[in-house]
């Protein structure tokens, strides 16, 4: 399961000017698994694959990198 990175989904949605009913349209995803999403729930990489051809992006763009998830 992943977790993705809000600000990235938005900002993507932004530069296609898609409003979350657009996503949900674009995806086949329902408005709840959008918002659990983007408030920091899990999700399958078959859901993230959905987002991301939605929104034209890289899934890895999406993905929510936190501090421990770094390699240095």
């Amino acid at each position: 399961m992943l977790f993705l990175d809000e600000t990235k989904i938005e900002i993507a949605q932004a530069r296609k000017g898609f409003s979350n009913t657009d996503l949900v349209s674009k995806t086949g995803l329902s408005p709840g698994t959008i918002n659990s999403i983007k408030k920091g729930k899990r999700c399958k990489p078959e859901t993230l694959h959905s987002i991301a051809k939605a929104l034209d992006v890289d899934p890895k763009d999406l993905i929510h990198v936190g501090p421990l998830d770094r390699v240095i």
